[in-house]
């Protein structure tokens, strides 16, 4: 397939270029800032016509297969870790996600390679976020690149194993967070955030991941059997991925792949489509591609959890005056700081 196409453009319906199309986690949306757009057409070819998901059936028992002890093993201390921090972990096979996307957003590892998809929850902001914003006031990137890329003769050569340098608050914090839960494993791995990019392409597709994961279903215009209701028809029309708890209040943080680790018989989990009438998924379509900055889609189906005022308020900031926001909240934590002193 041809790269992508990619422009730079000032829109109200625009996405950060740490954002892919189909991988997009919406709390990315811009308000009329400079972003890189990603045409639908680009990425057709890379989907299936339709994203079935697997028939719902009991899960097979992990038994006394080694492999798959070990997998759990790996999973419980990744669950335990992520739970302090408002991430959720959901496992899969290498092979699973490569089959259903194109030659360059393939994972380079054997198909039977044992990985996990990342999300954060509403709780991650307050979890996480917070404390992180709380011991690092200023976000300057601390990311240096690579001897490869001191080796690098040109400055135009792209180095995929470079990793980018992170700007933006929350995505170095979820970047810190998984590294953290990274450190509590005894096997090498390799990270995957969603916002890593090479030759101006995301890396992964972490709404097809999710979807393969069992983690969170994908929506798209192609699953529709009449699609003549969906009223965007613009170049950039998006998919949207569901989370069976949380709705649209979720989003994608990442991957992480277990280096020479194989797990062929891995128990693979159903994901649930939790939109199953063609009427509420032209409406959830829609909402997304057309009022995504009201957040009504997040709501398309009852949610256990939503996002706190404050991180309403944050995403909902332009991202170049989120460091604004951030300012003002240390300010007030101060304040209130010295007044409880003074109580004392």
């Amino acid at each position: 397939m041809e790269s992508a196409s990619i422009k730079e453009e000032t829109t109200e319906s625009s996405f950060t270029k740490a954002e892919s199309p189909w991988g997009c986690s919406s709390d990315a949306l811009m308000f009329g800032c400079t972003s890189v757009v990603f045409k639908q057409s680009d990425f057709e070819d890379d989907f299936p016509s339709s994203m079935e998901p697997i028939p719902p059936q009991a899960l097979p028992s992990l038994g006394t297969n080694s492999a798959q002890q070990k997998a759990d093993e790996i999973f419980q201390v990744i669950e335990a870790e992520g739970h302090k921090y408002g991430i959720e972990a959901h496992r899969f096979l290498v092979g699973w996600y490569n089959d259903q996307v194109g030659p360059q957003f393939r994972i380079p590892y054997d198909p039977d390679t044992l990985a996990f998809l990342f999300i954060s929850t509403p709780s991650m902001f307050e979890k996480a976020f917070i404390p992180f914003v709380n011991s690092n006031s200023k976000f300057t990137s601390d990311e240096t690149p690579n001897e490869a890329a001191k080796e690098s003769d040109s400055e135009d050569e792209i180095i995929p194993e470079v990793k980018p340098k992170i700007l933006d608050p929350i995505d170095r914090c979820s970047s810190s967070v998984l590294r953290s839960i990274a450190e509590e494993l005894a096997e090498e791995v390799d990270i995957i955030s969603d916002f890593e990019m090479i030759n101006r392409r995301p890396r992964i597709l972490v709404q097809t991941m999710g979807h393969v994961a069992g983690a969170a279903y994908l929506y798209h215009k192609k699953d529709l059997t009449n699609d003549s209701a969906i009223s965007h028809n613009g170049e950039n029309f998006l998919g949207v991925s569901i989370h069976p708890l949380f709705g649209g209040w979720f989003a994608f943080r990442g991957a992480m792949v277990v280096k020479n680790f194989l797990c062929p018989d891995l128990p693979r989990k159903p994901c649930v489509d939790v939109v199953p009438d063609e009427s509420r998924r032209i409406w959830l379509l829609n909402e997304f591609n057309t009022n995504w900055n009201e957040w009504t889609y997040r709501d398309v189906i009852p949610v256990c959890a939503r996002y706190s005022d404050l991180q309403k308020k944050y995403f909902g900031t332009v991202p170049a005056q989120r460091q604004e926001l951030i300012d003002s909240y240390l300010k007030q934590q101060a304040a209130a700081g010295d007044l409880s002193e003074t109580d004392d």
